[in-house]
């Protein structure tokens, strides 16, 4: 037990090293982390301001988090893999099947629900739905009038296109919306009282906001030669960055997750955990198996593999590993060989969306995590 203590400790001191390193180079204001050990230990902390404005707030154990496109493996991806363990839908099925408005499209029969999950469906990587609609009917219709870039299957282009469409395919088939059937079947099953998608108000205190208004996105939109004249002007604090998600009632497949580092781990170990499932082993192992092979990158259902480049931020973690990152400043890695996962939380849009190295600093904080199990 002493050992396991001391290498506690060194990670401790080198993570927050590391976090009040980027810190003071200004990376992001602050952040919060968790490793969750094979055992089910969770060593965290918390360094930096969860806000700079209106009024500085410290970073805590306990702040919860913008997870942004971590929200597409934790919980479409997990949700996903809980309706094909009830038969109530087939990976390799049509997605038009439960999406009649995709038959717009002359080669919608052609898209199936892997190639959603695996970012192979052909869509573009992002366009503003909600500039044509703010219902599920539109944003299916409006993704169905957007032409593919690629033949399904032939490529892979990450796209919250996709991940979107598998939100509203999730809630179409349980008949309950997505913010009622994660909390029903991944977090009130883990014990995760922190974790929801689209908070209550009750819950913005200790919520970190994220950008002044949507600039970013609205640039996005200007750039595209399109019109939206709905945009929030205000810190966005307690509501998800994402506009698409926002628009769409404040949760999407593809983002509207809140929660904490430590609920970011437990949500990753229904993974790799066989106690923790929540969907069959052969599932979980299907996953995380390289469904994109020989196109641009390796992606399971969900997740990002482990690829070969010393630059990639899982480089130091084994073979196997997977994981997922977040625009809001958020990853989680996960690597089953040890059976450790590895979240990092900041807002390093708050309060302004500004160039960042965050990609080296989830590298540096994988290679001290995976260095600290090692020992």
């Amino acid at each position: 037990m002493c050992a396991i203590r001391v290498d506690e400790g060194v990670m401790r001191g080198a993570v927050e090293a590391l976090l009040d390193e980027q810190i003071a180079a200004g990376e992001f204001p602050g952040a919060a982390w968790a490793v969750r050990f094979r055992d089910g230990r969770i060593v965290s902390g918390a360094r930096g301001r969860a806000s700079l404005i209106p009024a500085q707030a410290d970073a805590r154990i306990d702040t919860i988090w913008d997870a942004a496109s971590l929200t597409k493996p934790l919980v479409t991806g997990a949700l996903t893999m809980i309706a094909a363990d009830r038969r109530l839908l087939r990976l390799d099925e049509p997605v038009a099947r439960l999406a009649p408005e995709l038959r717009a499209s002359p080669i919608a029969d052609r898209i199936t629900i892997a190639d959603l999950l695996a970012h192979r469906a052909g869509f573009q990587a992002w366009y503003p739905l909600y500039a044509e609609g703010s219902s599920t009917q539109g944003y299916v219709e409006s993704i169905a009038r957007r032409p593919l870039r690629y033949w399904p299957g032939t490529g892979v282009i990450y796209s919250c296109l996709g991940f979107i469409l598998l939100g509203i395919v999730l809630e179409r088939l349980f008949d309950r919306s997505l913010r009622a059937l994660a909390t029903e079947l991944l977090f009130e099953p883990l014990g995760l009282r922190d974790a929801v998608l689209s908070p209550d108000a009750s819950m913005r205190p200790r919520i970190a906001p994220t950008e002044m208004g949507n600039a970013h996105e609205r640039a996005m939109v200007r750039d595209r030669g399109l019109e939206f004249h709905g945009f929030r002007e205000a810190l966005i604090h307690g509501e998800v960055n994402d506009g698409n998600a926002f628009h769409l009632g404040g949760a999407a497949g593809n983002a509207g997750l809140f929660a904490t580092a430590a609920d970011v781990v437990k949500l990753a170990s229904v993974w790799m955990d066989g106690e923790r499932a929540r969907f069959s082993q052969s599932l979980r192992s299907l996953a995380i198996r390289n469904h994109t092979l020989g196109l641009a990158e390796n992606r399971g259902f969900g997740w990002l593999l482990r690829g070969e480049a010393r630059s990639h931020p899982a480089a130091a973690l084994s073979r196997g590993a997977f994981g997922h990152t977040g625009f809001t400043g958020c990853s989680i890695w996960c690597d089953p060989a040890t059976g450790v996962a590895v979240a990092l939380m900041t807002n390093r849009i708050h309060p302004a969306v500004v160039p960042t190295a965050i990609q080296s600093v989830r590298a540096r904080l994988n290679a001290l995590v995976a260095s600290a199990a090692a020992r």
